[in-house]
């Protein structure tokens, strides 16, 4: 159980939190745990890691992909950015499943390091690290493929409603 005195000492302590204060160091910490961006919901580099990205040209791709759904209106840009962000989303999990498959002998291992292992028959210890890194790989593989079908769905689901949206009388339409 915490003493009074540990409260206390958690609450000064808690007085100099050194967390970010301006909203720069805010949005840079708020990209923090980003590494492969199979996740991202919003139009963000990569900031760092093996993953990383260039930020003007990811900013360049989303561009040009939402200007080639032509919106319309606020509504559309928000309903087209949504559209181009789940294609990086799918562009990214298929670089990182291909990473995965080959691998990268300057980082780390890839599926085609273990196809050929120099194993020893009797070598008991390196055969189990040897399995065991398969097994991670098969982990990362299996959830690439739960990521990359989630995206595509939702990329099916937010076309079509891009679609009926497109489809409709905007009130202003002799002004546009």
């Amino acid at each position: 159980m915490t003493s009074e005195a540990q409260i206390q000492a958690n609450r000064r302590n808690a007085e100099h939190s050194t967390g970010p204060k301006s909203d720069t160091g805010k949005c840079a910490s708020a990209r923090n745990a980003m590494k492969h961006g199979a996740y991202a919901t919003s139009a963000v580099a990569i900031p760092r890691g093996f993953f990383a990205e260039d930020e003007a040209e990811i900013r360049e791709y989303l561009d040009s992909l939402i200007a080639d759904l032509h919106p319309r209106d606020g509504l559309e840009l928000e309903m087209a950015t949504r559209v181009a962000v789940l294609l990086l989303r799918l562009r990214r999990t298929s670089r990182l499943e291909s990473e995965t498959v080959a691998g990268d002998t300057t980082k780390r291992r890839g599926i085609a390091d273990y196809v050929d292992p120099l194993i020893s028959g009797d070598d008991e210890l390196e055969m189990r690290r040897e399995r065991a890194a398969l097994q991670a790989i098969e982990n990362s593989m299996n959830l690439v493929s739960v990521i990359d079908a989630r995206t595509a769905t939702a990329l099916e689901k937010a076309l079509k409603q891009y679609a009926v949206l497109q489809q409709r009388a905007l009130p202003n339409a002799e002004e546009q």
